[in-house]
């Protein structure tokens, strides 16, 4: 039987009632004829897992369908497995995540597992809470990506990891809770973290109110039904008033703002790259 997959994460401690510390270790296996989860597990410490006599001598002994405890570990040969199966046992430990983007993640249903990516805009302390008795570590953040946010909050080791208000990160393996209506995303003992550059993004909607100064404008942009907030470069704004207007070229900076004011609730279409404007259009 082929050892397949472990996770660090996958090791996980608990106190029986006698008050003495143990720990369970969960890893995939694979052969020719299945794939399958098993839990190695310290059973003089753990009274959930009683052991037995083995008649077959078998390396592994099944406790419940589709799980087994380790009874003796034997290093054997080689054993043939198709790709399928493989996968199988791969996904076992290490579910799918498939990357969703934060509005699809609001949408999506309780419990469903996936990856988001966003910008930090709000880091809270880390807390601790009582979980089966147990003090645990918490931490919340909050993410944005294209005008959407949720809340993300960290569990365990997780909460301490290096986060800072403004990065651009990419979180696995979440898991979609709910509470008084409201989505949000858990870590799990899966869960990676990571440092990201943000994706380009493109924002389509109406112009509802602007300011501008000597080398920018100030926009407010209603995309869905959501007010965005951009500042674009002027020369980008003059640029696409010339295609239009083309003495626009040597409006002052008044004359400028008052012809496009008289034009508000115009549509543009911008391309946006974390909070930078790299491009700008009208419609």
């Amino acid at each position: 039987m082929l050892w397949l997959k472990q996770q660090p994460s996958n090791l996980a401690t608990f106190t029986n009632a006698n008050g003495e510390k143990g720990s369970i270790l969960n890893f995939s296996v694979a052969d020719g004829t299945e794939a399958m989860l098993v839990t190695l597990s310290d059973e003089a410490k753990n009274a959930n897992y009683q052991r037995r006599k083995d008649p077959t001598n078998k390396k592994f002994h099944c406790v419940r369908k589709s799980t087994c405890t380790v009874q003796t570990i034997k290093n054997y040969g080689r054993t043939s497995c198709t790709s399928a199966r493989i996968f199988k046992a791969v996904t076992i430990i290490m579910p799918p995540s498939p990357t969703k983007t934060l509005k699809d993640a609001m949408s999506s249903p309780v419990r469903e597992n996936l990856t988001v990516q966003g910008q930090i805009i709000r880091d809270e302390a880390i807390k601790t809470v009582k979980v089966a008795q147990k003090d645990t570590k918490i931490r919340a953040l909050t993410l944005e990506e294209n005008g959407q946010t949720m809340e993300l909050t960290l569990w365990r080791e997780l909460s301490e990891q290096d986060l800072k208000i403004g990065q651009y990160i990419e979180v696995t393996h979440c898991l979609v809770s709910e509470w008084l209506r409201k989505k949000s995303l858990n870590s799990t003992r899966n869960t990676t973290i990571k440092a990201v550059q943000p994706k380009d993004m493109v924002v389509t909607g109406n112009v509802e109110a602007l300011s501008m100064t000597d080398t920018h404008c100030e926009m407010c942009v209603k995309e869905d039904d959501i007010y965005k907030d951009f500042i674009v470069d002027l020369d980008m704004v003059r640029a696409q008033v010339q295609r239009y207007v083309e003495e626009a070229g040597t409006f002052n900076l008044q004359q400028l703002e008052n012809m496009i004011v008289d034009k508000l609730l115009f549509p543009v279409k911008l391309v946006i790259n974390g909070t930078t404007v790299i491009s700008f259009e009208l419609l």
